[in-house]
């Protein structure tokens, strides 16, 4: 509401920078039934004069009055964020967010234009969306951000707050997909998908959340509406299948049961990119481990394929297929003699190796070499590598065979394992840890079947 009276502001902008306002009369909303338009008019708005000014250089994405700071807001193509003061009719402050520059490359916030913004009436900051798929937080009247909130898969189209729960919601219209914010931590909470609109027609175009109903509704080829109890989604929560860890690049992956590949910041818990490792119908990812180099990912599925990302944009690689088609268990990148090779276990008792060439991206199966497959009776659980060149195996049998450059060296079992029952004997993930140079502080750790630690 603008001044005394309470009166409305009804605004519009225009696709050459144009800036349209008016003050409604108050009760404009009680329309008077068989009256002419013209009646209308004159009940709504005779009081007030219509006022246009010139606000930005190029077409304007959006206008709105903000009570709080009484003033007209407004973005538009030419990346400009700006206050108009109704009372003096001029404008209060503005600012070009591609001359404003961020982070450790120096990145302007919004190079390309602003889609779309949102005023937090509880915080007192505006969000604004762009191309760049970072979301800007501002203070009105300062000329730096308050955060850039990164995570998100594509570029938001809409932004939302919802200051009763402290979160956001932001619009990736083409992937049908709204992701929800925590404004307090600057980071994300999840999404929403529809995995029924297949159709590019079909894509999100807009967005609204009611606070009153606590329901989220977006506007495609049809309208859609997510309830919302308490601070929590109706979102079908995803089970964790798989992750891996980066020490060197502070990274971790974690992979849910819809194959969608989540890569976070270890440090500050910021989801950074996320992206679908393959079609359910092609088997569901039962491993994840990060390449020597700590610069690719290797995604394991059930159904005896080994697929090999770069984790940054989602780009599939390679691809390794396995005879049979068995579970891959685990997998793990060596490096041996000036060559890279890569290890899967399996469900089959075997353990299998790839040469990782440099061959240009290809989504063929690659020719793979199997290793001895009489080292183990049972499933093989996990492999890890012990630098520079050892190569360690678990399975449910309970043996650890330790090999070196495909050969078997020795092999290490619990030395209780004759006087227990086979169902415990198994091991179910073995680890190699290294907290500093000295032998003492190094070394393997296992988890047995039943939780049981060595």
């Amino acid at each position: 509401a603008y001044g005394r009276q309470g009166a409305e502001v009804l605004t519009h902008g225009s696709d050459e920078g144009h800036v349209t306002y008016q003050l409604l009369n108050p009760g404009w909303q009680l329309i008077q039934q068989r009256k002419t338009d013209p009646f209308n008019a004159k009940l709504f708005y005779a009081q007030h004069p219509v006022v246009t000014f010139v606000a930005h250089r190029d077409w304007v994405t959006k206008v709105a009055y903000v009570a709080q700071l009484q003033c007209l807001a407004s973005t538009g193509v030419d990346s400009l964020l700006l206050l108009h003061d109704l009372e003096k009719r001029a404008t209060k402050w503005s600012l070009d967010l591609s001359k404003v520059r961020y982070g450790a490359h120096q990145e302007p916030v919004h190079s390309r234009g602003v889609r779309h913004w949102d005023w937090s009436v509880q915080y007192s900051m505006f969000a604004t969306a762009g191309v760049e798929r970072g979301i800007a937080l501002w203070s009105p009247h300062v000329n730096r951000p308050i955060a850039v909130m990164e995570g998100a898969a594509a570029a938001a189209q809409r932004v939302v707050f919802d200051d009763a729960h402290n979160q956001m919601y932001s619009l990736e219209g083409r992937d049908k997909r709204v992701r929800v914010w925590d404004i307090r931590m600057h980071r994300v909470l999840g999404c929403i998908e529809d995995f029924n609109a297949s159709q590019a027609s079909s894509a999100f175009m807009t967005l609204h959340y009611d606070a009153h109903s606590h329901r989220l509704f977006v506007g495609g080829c049809r309208p859609q509406a997510y309830m919302k109890k308490g601070s929590t989604l109706t979102e079908e929560e995803q089970e964790n299948m798989a992750l891996a860890v980066s020490q060197d690049k502070n990274l971790l992956a974690l992979a849910d049961a819809k194959n969608a590949v989540h890569i976070y910041r270890v440090g500050s818990g910021r989801l950074i990119f996320t992206f679908t490792a393959c079609p359910l119908d092609k088997g569901a990812v039962t491993c994840l481990k990060f390449d020597y180099q700590q610069s690719r990912l290797l995604v394991g599925t059930n159904g005896g394929v080994v697929l090999l990302f770069n984790y940054a944009n989602g780009q599939l690689l390679k691809q390794y297929q396995l005879r049979g088609s068995p579970d891959v268990s685990d997998m793990c990148s060596v490096r041996e003699q000036g060559e890279t090779m890569l290890y899967g276990a399996t469900e089959s008792a075997q353990v299998y190796m790839w040469h990782d060439s440099d061959e240009p991206t290809s989504l063929r199966p690659i020719v793979y070499d199997r290793l001895n497959s009489t080292a183990h009776e049972q499933d093989v659980s996990s492999v890890v590598n012990i630098p520079p060149d050892f190569l360690v195996t678990s399975s449910f049998d309970g043996m650890i065979v330790v090999w070196q450059r495909g050969l078997v060296k020795h092999s290490l079992k619990d030395p209780e394992w004759a006087k227990k029952a086979q169902m415990t004997r198994g091991m179910r993930k073995v680890l190699y840890l290294s907290f500093g140079a000295s032998a003492q502080e190094r070394g393997l750790y296992g988890v047995g079947a039943v939780g049981q630690e060595y």
